[in-house]
């Protein structure tokens, strides 16, 4: 056992520096040792000014990096970024391939091989269009009532883009609106939906605002007496009674009676004989006229007057 520990610790200061040396060796054939690792490529298209391109501008390849061990540690595991800027004057589709002349500061002592190196970029002229902002509305509100009114602001936005795109645009439509079982008036903050990422509009969002009011319905009123006005004569009117037909909420309909109504025909500076004239009325200022029944009334105007 002693003669084992004296041979150990014998000359022991120069084994721990063959031990250390060793070590070293070793870190410095690792890092110098050859290999390969995958990254992704991040490839962005810039076009020239006046023109886009038509299609994804941010493109992605495959890629396999090749080199000594101490450079490949230090590429980040993020993708490689590389900007290919496109000469042309006119629109056209080209062919453009990724190599490492497109990376800012690349380490010419890393070999680079990019799968599926070419891309093909068409460039079309860049305009702008104004186009109504439509509404796109999911559901409906709750029985007994209806949307009396939209509005949108703004009503019109600018998109701009290729002009190949703008050509077939007539409008955008909003992010779907949900109204299922609305009972009141509600305003909607929303987003324009994006046709397609080569387009930008000049407002992300819109305001959608809805008037809900009740639903309205139709409702008859029959035997309503014609009237005569502003004539001194006496008078025969065919016929005597017309039938009007009112809209409006069945709330407010249902308050209206025959004596709100009033139909009547207006005589003035009219002598004697027979004439057909257009029956006029007056409703409750809540309702909407839909009908009368008949229109025009046959008016005989005698030559007696009227004992007021």
């Amino acid at each position: 056992m002693t003669s084992i520990l004296r041979l150990l610790l014998h000359n022991l200061g120069y084994k721990i520096i063959a031990v250390l040396l060793a070590i070293a060796f070793w870190y410095i054939v690792q890092s110098e040792q050859v290999m390969e690792i995958n990254r992704k490529i991040e490839v962005e298209l810039i076009p020239p000014e006046g023109l886009v391109v038509k299609g994804e501008r941010i493109v992605y390849k495959d890629a396999t990096l090749r080199g000594t061990r101490s450079l490949l540690n230090e590429i980040s595991m993020d993708p490689i970024v590389a900007r290919i800027k496109l000469f042309s004057n006119k629109p056209q589709t080209m062919r453009v391939r990724v190599d490492k002349q497109y990376i800012k500061g690349w380490d010419e002592r890393i070999q680079l091989t990019v799968h599926d190196a070419y891309i093909n970029s068409t460039l079309d002229k860049e305009g702008e269009k104004e186009l109504p902002v439509k509404e796109n509305l999911m559901g409906l509100p709750l029985d007994g009532f209806i949307i009396e009114k939209t509005i949108v602001h703004p009503e019109k936005i600018t998109v701009r883009g290729p002009v190949s795109e703008l050509l077939n645009m007539e409008s955008v439509v909003t992010e779907p609106i949900e109204i299922n079982q609305l009972s009141e008036s509600k305003s909607f903050e929303v987003q324009i939906m994006t046709v397609s990422e080569m387009l930008q509009t000049s407002h992300k969002k819109v305001r959608v605002s809805l008037i809900i009011g009740e639903k309205k319905i139709n409702r008859t009123f029959a035997n309503v007496p014609v009237e005569v006005e502003d004539s001194e004569y006496q008078t025969k009117i065919k016929p005597s009674t017309v039938s009007i037909v009112l809209q409006g909420t069945p709330t407010v309909l249902s308050q209206v009676s025959n004596y709100d109504l009033r139909a009547f025909l207006n005589l003035k500076d009219q002598g004697p004989g027979v004439y057909q004239q257009k029956i006029m009325t007056q409703i409750p200022s809540d309702t909407v006229l839909i009908e009368t029944s008949p229109e025009h009334a046959i008016i005989e105007i005698y030559k007696r007057k009227r004992n007021f």
